[in-house]
């Protein structure tokens, strides 16, 4: 960051610098706006698809299930105690996809 300072007080554009820096021009345009170090935005926390799942996943993991196959298996047989074993299509025959 300090030598994007140095670049900029030596007469050197933004494009010149991002073509010497290899960094883009809008990273360079935050980091010569910014008083610092700029700090990351905060992202909101993503859902999972396995979120539902999270209990017994941990639950068979304490028992020393590891296997991915075999929990695929279990959340499959698990999920709502509709669907059967898993096909070569991924899908549960409740329409639901892990």
């Amino acid at each position: 960051m300090i030598r994007l300072h140095e670049l900029q007080a030596s007469g050197k554009s933004i494009r010149e610098s991002t073509r010497e820096t290899g960094y883009s021009r809008n990273t360079i345009r935050k980091y010569l706006r910014a008083d610092g170090i700029p700090e990351p935005r905060s992202r909101k926390k993503r859902v999972s698809k396995l979120d539902p799942f999270k209990s017994l996943l941990d639950q068979c993991l304490e028992k020393g299930i590891f296997n991915c196959e075999v929990l695929l298996r279990l959340l499959y047989y698990d999920h709502q105690g509709l669907c059967e074993a898993p096909s070569a299509s991924k899908a549960c025959t409740c329409g639901a996809t892990l």
